[in-house]
């Protein structure tokens, strides 16, 4: 009966206005009278039912009811365009049938929704679940009549953010026919490098490793040496030797010392001789760099990349990995000032690094913001996919699910621009092409300037 009571009072409020007007901001002639005031003023979501999908103890596929915190979930009202809608979707299995407010706050003498079913509008009861389906019409009244209406949209992805979403593009027996690949991308094409039976080769693609073109390399380098620095190539020969190119196929020796690893990124050129770290802009002119402490440098199963630093705009991260001679993990880390303002040491991260994998054919890459590892167990299965967010201190690899591949004798990952993630094998010649779902939407504006 109360709410019965409650419908036909404010039905009877409506009916009883004298004259519905605009309060929209478009209208030059509102009343600038506290009377006239209707809007929404915060909206905050309550909890979120959340459908979780996990395993059982005997492999089974099992799922249960658990609730999100609707305020990590934040709603932005828009008073012109009249719209109350959040700021990213709601995850992947989020029912939005049954929302609730933590709060929902107005100005006005009256708030209605606008029914499902009957299409008229009814008291907003905030304590009530409210179906968000579909987008659902709010309207907030004023004392002297004026209305303003909003349309509440609550989205859903229809993906988990972090599901690894892999397509398996062919079997290329020119990828399977090299050993001691090293893949890397540029402008949208993709160069692998790798050793065949007599010598070292160039695959280039040009259409995300659906076809290749081979090309034979003189003078012999070692393939997984070959760095990329501002679309400009570097690489070293059997014996150390520098070598520079500008398109991965025509190459040229630079004078200088003998390297034992190289490795690019920010802008530099970075290498290992004589139990020291140098670094260069252009390969020929090098300086040694400082180390904050004493300890091993890789020695082997080496790589190196920058990431963009998440803090601190105009600087990158250093990753340098590896195992030292005695086969235990070497990874090195160091910040980069982009303008040269401010000179780094290198910091190790021997002995204290956390679930570093000791595998080899290792591979490298920048991948959601984060160096990512690939690499081969001694059967040849591909061990999985180890990111890092912590600047090469510690490796996970339960964050990016890697494909379903054959044994293989070689594996080299690289990303390119569109966040794909390609993994090629050598041995089996498989190439592998995978995204993450979330990198795949649209960026969410969340700061207008005018």
């Amino acid at each position: 009966m109360n709410k019965i009571f409650r419908l036909l009072a404010f039905l009877l409020f409506i009916a009883a206005m004298p004259l519905v007007s605009s309060c929209s901001d478009s209208d030059s002639d509102a009343s600038s009278d506290e009377s006239s005031i209707c809007m929404v003023t915060s909206a905050v979501l309550g909890g979120v039912p959340y459908t979780v999908h996990t395993t059982t103890s005997d492999g089974r596929d099992s799922t249960y009811e658990a609730m999100l915190t609707g305020a990590n979930y934040p709603l932005s009202i828009d008073h012109i365009g009249g719209r109350i809608y959040l700021q990213d979707s709601l995850p992947a299995g989020s029912d939005v049938s049954r929302m609730t407010f933590a709060s929902f706050t107005y100005q006005g003498s009256a708030i209605a929704i606008r029914s499902l079913t009957t299409a008229t509008d009814t008291i907003f009861n905030l304590n009530d679940s409210t179906d968000c389906s579909l987008p659902r019409l709010i309207t907030v009244y004023g004392a002297d009549g004026s209305q303003r209406t909003y349309t509440l949209e609550l989205r859903v992805h229809k993906q988990v953010g972090d599901e690894m979403n892999w397509t398996r593009l062919a079997t290329q027996p020119q990828v399977a026919a090299l050993q001691k690949q090293k893949l890397l991308v540029s402008g949208g094409v993709l160069y692998l490098f790798g050793q065949s039976e007599s010598d070292t080769e160039l695959l280039t693609s040009t259409d995300k490793g659906l076809t290749w073109e081979r090309t034979t390399i003189t003078p012999d380098l070692r393939p997984r040496s070959v760095t990329l620095v501002d679309d400009t190539f570097f690489a070293l020969d059997g014996i150390g030797n520098l070598f520079t190119s500008p398109d991965g196929a025509a190459w040229t020796p630079v004078d200088g010392r003998m390297f034992t690893t190289l490795a690019g990124g920010a802008g530099r050129l970075f290498g290992v001789a004589e139990d020291m770290l140098w670094s260069s802009a252009d390969g020929v002119s090098w300086t040694a760099d400082e180390l904050s402490e004493t300890a091993p440098l890789p020695a082997k199963e080496w790589s190196g990349i920058a990431i963009a630093s998440a803090t601190n705009v105009g600087f990158s991260d250093l990753i340098l990995v590896g195992l030292a001679a005695d086969g235990t993990p070497a990874p090195w880390h160091r910040t980069i000032d982009l303008s040269g303002r401010y000179t780094f040491p290198w910091n190790s991260f021997v002995g204290i690094t956390v679930d570093y994998p000791i595998l080899r054919s290792t591979s490298l890459t920048a991948y959601d913001g984060a160096p990512l590892l690939a690499g081969l167990n001694a059967d040849g299965t591909l061990a999985g996919l180890y990111i890092s967010r912590d600047k090469g201190k510690t490796w996970l690899s339960s964050e990016i699910i890697a494909p379903d591949v054959l044994p293989a004798t070689s594996v080299s990952i690289a990303s390119d621009e569109e966040n794909n993630l390609f993994v090629l094998l050598g041995g089996s010649g498989e190439v592998w092409c995978g995204k993450l779902a979330r990198l795949n939407w649209n960026a969410v504006q969340h700061d207008f300037y005018r």
